[in-house]
């Protein structure tokens, strides 16, 4: 989880602290921009926010002028913010900095809501009606996305080229696809529900407690190299 909480995206006591967390490798993954770029890049009021970072561009000669801020560091720091255009949208998500939204639970909303339109739009209800959403995780998402500076952020990154919706995926292509998977023994740190979704959102074609036609078990599973970043911290014994 986010270790900070204001809602709103621009609170200046907390936008140093968003711009590293936007840009770590589990968000958009800016080499470039860690603590002592984002504090020069505050303090000489290059940057106000996360979507500031791309267009950074239109600021060459500045950045240029900066301390530790070599001609081959500037390149490689604007070729990273492009290049990070590109980024899924759950990792988008995540990179938001909304609370409660982890890794893991970024990657379970973009798989059910594939664009930033339908997460900032989607009702109570609806989210939570996503696998593992609880009330608290729902309101927070509306809380986001409910403060005006936050869907400016959002228009601002649309308007930059980031792509703020997820590819579409055809069934037969998800790696689980057409397999079923059994879960058997205790689960140290997740419920038997998230590690369902977490499952399905793979493609399988059906979870069960016990069976004896199945393709493999969960231990089964958590050993192959699928989407490692979604079971990760899962673990049977």
């Amino acid at each position: 989880e986010v270790m900070y909480y204001c809602s709103n995206a621009a609170c200046p006591a907390q936008v140093q602290e968003r711009l590293e967390h936007f840009a770590s490798r589990g968000g958009m993954d800016i080499r470039g921009i860690g603590e002592s770029q984002s504090a020069v890049l505050l303090k000489e009021g290059l940057v106000k926010d996360v979507a500031d970072l791309y267009y950074l561009k239109d600021k060459r000669e500045q950045l240029l002028k900066l301390e530790r801020m070599a001609e081959k560091s500037v390149n490689n720091m604007l070729e990273a913010i492009e290049k990070s255009k590109e980024t899924p949208l759950s990792r988008v998500i995540f990179a938001l900095g909304i609370r409660h939204i982890g890794e893991e639970m970024a990657e379970l909303v973009a798989k059910n809501l594939d664009s930033i339109d339908r997460l900032q739009n989607a009702s109570r209800e609806e989210l939570l009606s996503i696998p593992t959403v609880g009330p608290k995780i729902a309101d927070s998402i509306i809380a986001f996305f409910g403060q005006e500076e936050n869907r400016r952020i959002i228009k601002r990154l649309r308007e930059a080229g980031v792509r703020l919706e997820e590819e579409a995926v055809k069934p037969e292509e998800l790696p689980l696809a057409g397999q079923e998977f059994v879960i058997t023994g205790r689960l140290e740190t997740s419920s038997r529900q998230e590690a369902e979704a977490r499952i399905k959102a793979l493609g399988e074609s059906g979870v069960r407690n016990w069976g004896y036609s199945s393709s493999s078990c969960l231990s089964s599973f958590i050993n192959k190299s699928y989407s490692a970043s979604l079971i990760s911290g899962l673990s049977s014994t």
